[in-house]
């Protein structure tokens, strides 16, 4: 009887031990293959992207980290009622983009949220009510500056407006006739944008854009 249990919890030990092992080397096999595909995705589309500037913040699914937000209640009085503003989504297929919006609600100082209405989002099937919603305010910007005329370059960071938002991306080729092709990390999507639909990337960094607004150059 004792030899029997004893036997028995042996095989329970080495059954367990064994899955132990197969999740171990089934997760660094998902690891390698993870980056065994970004190296090759360098390779073939552009190795500028391994660069990262001084300002950008990483493109993880936790894009946004707090502090490049609005992290401080003292940054709050930019959103008050009828404030213009831009609302990063989190659901599955919007990550890595920012929508416009219209402050319907200040910010609670107890939870934190702020109640906004979307200007390109629904909530009907017919499309003519505005999607009013709770969110996070850290979640939350004013509408980033934009200069009057620029030039994007390879591997320059920069916002694309697509499907009524805009979706966060990096220059990859410049085309002819001030047209750029722009790979989103999030959708692992390459698309061809007019320089007129693209903005200079910009973070929110506790009340200040950065990088800061350039100064168009004078007239001739």
């Amino acid at each position: 009887m004792h030899e029997q249990a004893g036997s028995a919890g042996t095989g329970r030990a080495l059954s367990c031990g064994c899955t132990e092992t197969r999740s171990k080397k089934y997760q660094q096999q998902q690891e390698q293959e993870q980056e065994q595909e970004q190296a090759l995705f360098v390779r073939l589309i552009h190795p500028a992207l391994l660069v990262k500037k001084p300002h950008s913040t990483p493109q993880s699914t936790q894009h946004y980290t707090r502090q490049y937000m609005a992290s401080s209640m003292d940054e709050l009085e930019c959103f008050k009622v009828g404030a213009q503003v831009e609302v990063c989504l989190e659901e599955v297929g919007f990550r890595g983009s920012w929508y416009a919006a219209t402050v319907a609600r200040a910010a609670s100082r107890r939870t934190g949220k702020i109640l906004l209405e979307f200007h390109n989002l629904m909530s009907d099937g017919e499309g003519r009510k505005r999607l009013r919603e709770f969110v996070q305010v850290v979640l939350v910007r004013p509408v980033p500056p934009r200069e009057a005329h620029r030039a994007f370059a390879v591997s320059e960071e920069v916002d694309a407006y697509h499907n009524d938002g805009w979706w966060e991306g990096v220059v990859i080729s410049v085309l002819e006739g001030s047209r750029y092709s722009v790979y989103f990390r999030c959708s692992r999507e390459q698309m061809d944008f007019a320089g007129s639909d693209l903005r200079l990337h910009r973070e929110w960094v506790h009340g200040n854009w950065v990088p800061p607004l350039e100064e168009d150059p004078p007239h001739r």
